[in-house]
């Protein structure tokens, strides 16, 4: 499902009829860093967090890069 995030494009993907039941439920929502994160020598471009399907958005809700 594509959304907004802080004005941002964004992507929420919730779990599928058939996801294995040792995913419980998870879901997963993307959105690009403000600015490319360097951590050690990668370099990420991408935000992704995964969680339970039921918390995602209130948890998204309150996400903000500093």
């Amino acid at each position: 499902m594509n959304t907004t995030h802080l004005g941002d494009v964004a992507c929420i993907i919730y779990p599928s009829d058939d996801q294995p039941p040792e995913m419980n439920h998870q879901a997963a929502f993307i959105t690009a860093y403000p600015e490319p994160i360097l951590i050690n020598e990668d370099t990420y471009n991408y935000f992704i967090l995964w969680a339970d399907q039921d918390y995602l958005k209130e948890i998204t809700s309150e996400l903000k890069f500093l």
